[in-house]
C-alpha cells in the first residue's frame, strides 16, 4: 500500500531518527487520518511509518525508521508482521530454558511491534493490544505464532477471555518457572494470568530465604511464597 505522508516540526527529527516509537497528538499538522491508517511522517531529514489512532495523547505508533528498517515505498503489513515475530521469537529462543513456560513472547515496541503484547502460558498464549489501530495486525501475529504449535492463542481485550486461534485454556493452568509449578487463571487474573516480569525477582529472593521467616503481603498466586520456601525458608507466611 502506498502511505500518506504527514510532514511533522524539524524540532522532531532527533527524536524520530533515534528511534523513538510514538508521535504525540499535539506534534501532528491538521489531517484527514482515521483509526487504524498507515502512514508516513518527516521531519527534517528523519523519516518514519507507523498507524494512526484518532484518540489518547499517542496518535501514531512507529513501526520502522529510516535510520534502522528504512521506509517502504509499498508496505507489506502481512510480511512485516511476520518477520518481527519470527525475530522475537528467535530471541526469545535463544534465552529460555526447559524448566520455564511461562514468559513473554512479545514486547510490543521492544520488538518492533507497538502496541501488541504476547506472554506464553505452557500450550497457550495470551494477547494484548493497547490501541484500537493495532488491532487489525492481531491476525497476521496469531498467524505468524503458528509454528509454535499451540493449543490456543486468546485475548481478554473486550473484557472476557476469547479464542483467537485453537481453544481456550483450562480455568487453572499449571506452567512451570524456574522448575517451580505454579498456577495461571487467563480468565480472571491480574496482568495475563500472572506477574511473569518479576520472575528475577522471585528466583532473587530464594537466594536470600534459607532460614528466614518470610511474610508475603500480596502473595496473590503465591509465587514469591513458593520460591521462598525451596529456597530453605524456616517459614513462610502468605
Amino acid at each position: 500500500m502506498k502511505l500518506p505522508t504527514l510532514t511533522l516540526s524539524g524540532e522532531l527529527e532527533p527524536a524520530l531518527r533515534s528511534g523513538h516509537p510514538w508521535v504525540y497528538r499535539n506534534h501532528l499538522p491538521r489531517h484527514t487520518l482515521r483509526t487504524g491508517a498507515w502512514v508516513r511522517v518527516q521531519a527534517g531529514k528523519a523519516e518514519a511509518y507507523g498507524l494512526y489512532d484518532d484518540e489518547g495523547a499517542v496518535a501514531l505508533r512507529l513501526f520502522g525508521h529510516v535510520s534502522s528498517q528504512g521506509v517502504p515505498d509499498d508496505l507489506n503489513v502481512r510480511e512485516l508482521v511476520s518477520r518481527r515475530v519470527a525475530n522475537a521469537l528467535t530471541l526469545r529462543e535463544s534465552v529460555s530454558s526447559p524448566d520455564t513456560e511461562s514468559y513473554r513472547l512479545l514486547y510490543g515496541e521492544g520488538d518492533f511491534l507497538p502496541g501488541i503484547t504476547v506472554d506464553r502460558y505452557g500450550r497457550y498464549a495470551a494477547l494484548r493490544t493497547y490501541a484500537e489501530s493495532v488491532k487489525t495486525l492481531v491476525p497476521e501475529v496469531v498467524r505468524a505464532l503458528g509454528h509454535l504449535k499451540l493449543r490456543g492463542v486468546v485475548t481478554k481485550d473486550s473484557g472476557s477471555l476469547e479464542a483467537l486461534y485453537g481453544e481456550l485454556p483450562p480455568p487453572e493452568l499449571t506452567v512451570r518457572e524456574n522448575g517451580l509449578k505454579l498456577l495461571a487463571n487467563l480468565y480472571s487474573g491480574q496482568k495475563t494470568g500472572l506477574f511473569l516480569d518479576h520472575r528475577d525477582n522471585r528466583r532473587t529472593l530464594g537466594t536470600y530465604s534459607a532460614g528466614k521467616r518470610v511474610l508475603n503481603l500480596f502473595s496473590y498466586t503465591g509465587a514469591f511464597s513458593l520460591y521462598a520456601a525451596r529456597g530453605g525458608a524456616a517459614h513462610v507466611t502468605s
